[in-house]
Parts: C-alpha cells; sequence; structure tokens
C-alpha cells in the first residue's frame, strides 16, 4: 500500500521538486510548429507527477516532457500534426476522497489519449482514460482518431460522464467535494466514487485500487462491468454528487437510454493516425 502523506509535507517536497523541474514543464519544444497542451491530472488531484507526452502510434518515443503543479495541471508544447497523442504520468502524489489524504502514486502510472486537434488542446488524466488508453493501445491497429473518439464515448457511457476527455472538476480537499458542479462535477463525482469502492474492496484501498480492478476486468475479456458494475458506479457517483450542482446532471447521465453495459468495441472505422 503507498504510503499517505501529510498536506504539510507534501507541500514542502512539492515545492522542492517543481523548483528542480522549473515549475510544471520542461523539454519545451517553442516554435511555431507546437502547440500548447494542457492536461488535468486527477484522481484527485494528481500533484508533482512527471508526465510523457509521445504519438499513441509510437509509445516509445517521448516528444516532450512535463511535470503537473500544484493544481494538478500539466503545460507542455507538442509538436503540431501528431494526429493522437499518448501522456503517461507517474508518480507524484493524488488527492485520495475515501480518506481524506495524500497517497503516493510512486512507481505507478496513470494514461491519457486525445487526438490532437482538439481545440483548445486540453485533456484529462484519470483513470477513465487510463482505461480508455489501454484499450486503444491493444486494439491491434493503428491508433486513429476515430477509434479513440469511438472508444472513449463508450467508456463516457458506461460511467455516465459527458466526455471523459474533457477536464473533471479538480478535487484536492475535502471542500471542493462540496462545490461539485455541471458535468465537470460529476466527472470529479465518478472519480471520488472509485476511491470509495477501491476503499470498500481493500483495506486502505484507493481511487488506484479500483483502476487496477477496472484494468484487470478489461483484460480477462475485454468488457467492463463484470467486478465493479454500472449500479455500483451510478450509486457511489450519487452519493458523492448528493446535495451538490452535479447530482442532476449525473442522474441526467444515468438515466440515458441507450447507456453503454460495458462492451466497448474497438474494430472498425477509419480516421487519421
Amino acid at each position: 500500500m503507498q504510503s499517505r502523506l501529510t498536506r504539510r509535507a507534501l507541500v514542502a517536497g512539492l515545492a522542492a521538486a517543481l523548483t528542480a523541474c522549473g515549475g510544471g514543464g520542461s523539454n519545451q519544444l517553442g516554435g511555431e510548429n507546437t502547440q500548447s497542451l494542457t492536461g488535468f491530472g486527477s484522481l484527485g488531484a494528481l500533484i508533482g507527477s512527471n508526465c510523457g507526452v509521445a504519438s499513441a502510434n509510437n509509445p516509445g518515443a517521448t516528444l516532450v516532457a512535463g511535470v503537473t503543479d500544484s493544481a494538478g495541471v500539466l503545460r507542455v508544447d507538442v509538436p503540431v500534426g501528431i494526429n493522437v497523442l499518448l501522456v503517461t504520468c507517474t508518480g507524484g502524489v493524488f488527492y485520495d476522497e475515501a480518506s481524506d489524504s495524500q497517497i503516493s502514486l510512486g512507481t505507478r502510472s496513470v494514461r491519457a489519449v486525445a487526438s490532437g486537434d482538439r481545440s483548445p488542446l486540453e485533456i484529462a488524466i484519470t483513470p477513465l482514460t487510463d482505461l480508455a488508453a489501454r484499450f486503444v493501445l491493444n486494439s491491434g491497429g493503428a491508433v486513429t482518431r476515430d477509434l479513440v473518439a469511438r472508444t472513449g464515448q463508450q467508456i463516457s457511457s458506461f460511467f455516465g460522464v459527458e466526455d471523459l476527455f474533457d477536464p473533471p472538476q479538480i478535487v484536492d480537499s475535502s471542500d471542493d467535494l462540496n462545490q461539485l458542479s455541471g458535468q465537470a462535477g460529476v466527472y470529479a463525482a465518478v472519480l471520488a466514487g472509485l476511491s470509495d469502492i477501491g476503499a470498500a474492496r481493500q483495506t486502505g484501498g484507493d481511487a488506484f485500487t479500483a483502476l487496477e480492478t477496472l484494468r484487470a476486468d478489461f483484460d480477462a475479456d475485454q468488457t467492463l462491468g463484470d467486478d465493479i458494475t454500472r449500479n455500483e458506479v451510478d450509486a457511489a457517483t450519487n452519493n458523492r454528487a448528493a446535495g451538490t450542482g452535479a447530482a442532476g446532471p449525473a442522474a441526467a447521465n444515468q438515466s440515458e437510454p441507450d447507456r453503454n453495459n460495458g462492451q466497448v468495441f474497438t474494430t472498425g472505422g477509419s480516421g487519421g493516425g
């Protein structure tokens, strides 16, 4: 189990780390052939995490690297023309809603894929985007924009969020959980619910515990919902959204008549590689 950190120790360590890394980004490219990418790391807020950006079709070749700041935000310049971006964030600490504490990510990673033509180029980096990355990178063919969009839509539907690629409301304290609103707040409630599910599944469990369970579920049969069910996700989400501005949107998302039941199809379609 990763160690829980006091907020004072976190702030002191983060300040030193970000000073050493230049504040929130490194290896910046700059120039006319680049565009700004803003990533929002959240399990809750993912702080001081080392992130590398690559093409999803050449994941071993890091193009640029950066560090999430004290708000969990990554800011880097990436080359124009990468059709599908892959962001991998390793280490740092994240806010765990279930225990109301900071937890070290250690050597573990969270990933995201996103189309390079998003405007603005803002992407979430969460357990849900990690699942999307896992699906498309294991699809057996070229990672296309259509594939990413289709996979994202199906996973978004399963979890009851509008768009898993859009940034969630960032939560780094219990007070933030009382201020959830809109679709970004729904996303944050889902992530907080996953933390609660992880804690219920394992002593000392957290959001990453739930992510590992979801990964294993996918690896077993390329579907979701066998272990952590959609009803379990909805109940945990509603519990976290209750009494906030996210409660109504969460209920509306969950009542969509064509919600995905866990089948995520990654075949068919076309698009930019």
